[in-house]
């Protein structure tokens, strides 16, 4: 027909003012389309979906992505993390303020948790130690483990298991074998006393970040705030895990290899290094299949989210009551940097 132009594809940003935990982004030639895929996706009516358009998608990221499908183009439809358009625009996901918030050309789009929406329950946020306290009271039952993060968005998995295998090995413990023979081979100089074993090798390990199937935990609260605090860009929500396993450690005289555990196991290691002692560490051992594996149920996890506006507050706060860089990382060059004031 001449003059009919047809619109070209973009990515909307939808909103729901009745159900903001929907908000999302999704690939349309118009708002009419991104309002109606998600109409017709949760049954909502029609004035309760808007779609604001927020970037044009380049006819060749279009060209691209219709000949990688063999010339089917999969829209309208909803953009995930790690898709193509999710990459090309650089969208980056974090927390903020309790809540996930996407960003784009540093423009925020908030989207509201479940619980926000249908139980009333506000995002548990932390201001000060005190109030941190405050809110550990109902948490108190059971055998507690906590884990600061720095960012709220990093996934609950450790270090081995974040990164692709290399091509060379056959499994991850095979891998994971290999990283612990390379330490043990170069750590001896550097050793005040000698681990007994591959479990004690692998917490020593662990705590000098080399990739480990160990997750660190704490049974200190206060060591857990400080990790949340430590280090972190004051940009986004940090947070403390709060894992409530239902069993106690293992004793590890009774599992030959920490390389063939079946399950998640708590592992208390020995006193074997000055960090493990003043960190009041302790691990969570996965299992290689660690996507298969589920929580039983007397085991739950809960977390308490820190904004980035009380970050900086808590951190000093953490300082007068010993709990710094000093305390945390015992060893002489924490105590050259103390002395330097950094």
């Amino acid at each position: 027909m001449k003059g009919y132009i047809v619109a070209s594809w973009g990515l909307y940003w939808v909103t729901i003012d009745t159900s903001p935990d929907e908000n999302c982004f999704v690939v349309a030639r118009n708002s009419q389309s991104a309002v109606a895929l998600e109409q017709n996706s949760s049954g909502f009516d029609y004035g309760d979906v808007c779609a604001e358009r927020i970037k044009r998608i380049p006819d060749d990221i279009v060209h691209k992505i219709k000949k990688k499908n063999k010339g089917f183009l999969p829209w309208p439809n909803y953009v995930h993390e790690n898709d193509e358009i999710w990459e090309y625009f650089n969208l980056c996901s974090e927390w903020v303020e309790g809540r996930e918030t996407i960003f784009i050309d540093n423009k925020s789009y908030s989207i509201a948790s479940i619980g926000d929406i249908y139980y009333d329950n506000n995002p548990s946020l932390v201001y000060s130690v005190s109030d941190y306290l405050e809110k550990l009271d109902k948490y108190e039952n059971g055998y507690l483990l906590y884990r600061g993060q720095n960012s709220a968005s990093w996934e609950l998995k450790p270090k081995l298991f974040r990164n692709s295998m290399p091509l060379d090995f056959s499994s991850m413990s095979d891998y994971e074998k290999w990283l612990l023979k390379e330490f043990k081979r170069k750590a001896y100089p550097y050793l005040e006393t000698k681990p007994n074993n591959d479990w004690e090798w692998l917490a020593l390990a662990q705590h000098h970040g080399l990739a480990t199937r160990l997750l660190d935990w704490t049974t200190n609260p206060l060591v857990a705030l400080f990790f949340a605090v430590y280090q972190s860009q004051e940009k986004f929500d940090a947070i403390v895990l709060i894992y409530n396993h239902g069993n106690q450690p293992i004793e590890i005289t009774k599992l030959e290899s920490p390389f063939f555990v079946k399950d998640r196991v708590i592992y208390e290691p020995s006193f074997i290094d000055k960090r493990i002692i003043a960190q009041h560490a302790l691990f969570t051992v996965e299992p290689e299949n660690i996507e298969d594996v589920t929580l039983s149920k007397d085991r739950s996890i809960y977390s308490l989210s820190i904004p980035p506006s009380s970050i900086n507050q808590i951190k000093k706060e953490l300082s007068k009551l010993s709990f710094n860089e000093h305390t945390m990382f015992p060893g002489l060059s924490t105590v050259c940097n103390e002395i330097n004031g950094f």
